[in-house]
C-alpha cells in the first residue's frame, strides 16, 4: 500500500471513495456503480473467506462484512502486472449526495505528460505517521514512463508513472487501490488505481498507478 504533501478533503466531496479493511491492512477503492467497487488487486489476492473483511462508504453509515464477490484480473501477478480487481456488492446501493459512483473513462481519453490528476486516500501523511482519520487528497503531474526506470522491470505499458522527481507529495501506505481520477473534458474519471511506489514521496521515486484504460474490455466483463 502506499497521501503525503496532500490536504484534507471536504465531507462528500468524493462520494464514490470507498475504504476496505483487510487482514493485510487497510486499502483504498472506487465505487463505479451501485454494487461495484475498484481497487488493487494486491489489496486482496490472498483473500480468505474466513478472513475478515470490511468495506466502508466515505461520509455514511453503510458497512459491508464479507458480504460480496471478489474478481480479480485473470492475468495479476504479485510483481504488481495487472494490479487491478473488481468487487461485486451483495446489495445494491442506494445513491446520495455522499455515495455516488465515479465515471469510467472513455476509450478515447488521453493521459498525456504533464496532466494534474487527484490521487485520495486515508493512507498516512509522513513515512512515520499513522494513518489520519480524514479523507486526504494530492494534484499528481502525469509523468513520462521514464521517470519511473528506477522501478526496472516492474513498469510496463499497463502502468502510469505519476508524481514529482524531487519527491514531497505521493500516495503513501493504506493508499493502495483508490482512486488516480483525471480530467476528460468536463468530467473527472477513474484513469488510475493507485499501485505501489519505493517508500513514500522519496526523489526519484515517483508513485506507479494501474492504467484503467488498459483494463477496460476485461472490466465491461464484469461490471
Amino acid at each position: 500500500g502506499r497521501i503525503i504533501g496532500g490536504q484534507e478533503v471536504k465531507e462528500c466531496q468524493y462520494p464514490w471513495q470507498v475504504y476496505i479493511r483487510t487482514p493485510k491492512g487497510n486499502c483504498g477503492g472506487t465505487l463505479v456503480d451501485n454494487k461495484h467497487v475498484i481497487t488493487a488487486a494486491h489489496c486482496i489476492y490472498y483473500y480468505d473467506l474466513s478472513s475478515f473483511y470490511r468495506i466502508l462508504l466515505l461520509h455514511s453509515e453503510i458497512f459491508l462484512e464479507n458480504r460480496f464477490i471478489i474478481m480479480i484480473f485473470p492475468r495479476f501477478t504479485e510483481f504488481y502486472w495487472n494490479d487491478i480487481a473488481v468487487i461485486t456488492l451483495a446489495e445494491e446501493l442506494e445513491f446520495s449526495v455522499c455515495v455516488q459512483p465515479a465515471c469510467l473513462p472513455s476509450p478515447s481519453l488521453n493521459i498525456s505528460t504533464g496532466v494534474r490528476c487527484l490521487a485520495s486516500g486515508w493512507g498516512v501523511t509522513s513515512a512515520l505517521s499513522t494513518q489520519p482519520t480524514i479523507l486526504q487528497e494530492a494534484i499528481i503531474p502525469i509523468l513520462r514512463q521514464a521517470s519511473c526506470s528506477a522501478y526496472g522491470n516492474l513498469m510496463d505499458g499497463n502502468k502510469i508513472c505519476a508524481g514529482y522527481l524531487q519527491g514531497g507529495i505521493d500516495s503513501c501506505e493504506g493508499d493502495s487501490g483508490g482512486p488516480l481520477m483525471c480530467a476528460d473534458g468536463e468530467l473527472w474519471v477513474l484513469a488510475g488505481v493507485i499501485s505501489f511506489g519505493n517508500g513514500c514521496a522519496r526523489p526519484g521515486y515517483p508513485g506507479v498507478y494501474t492504467n484503467v484504460l488498459n483494463s477496460l474490455s476485461w472490466l465491461q466483463t464484469v461490471l
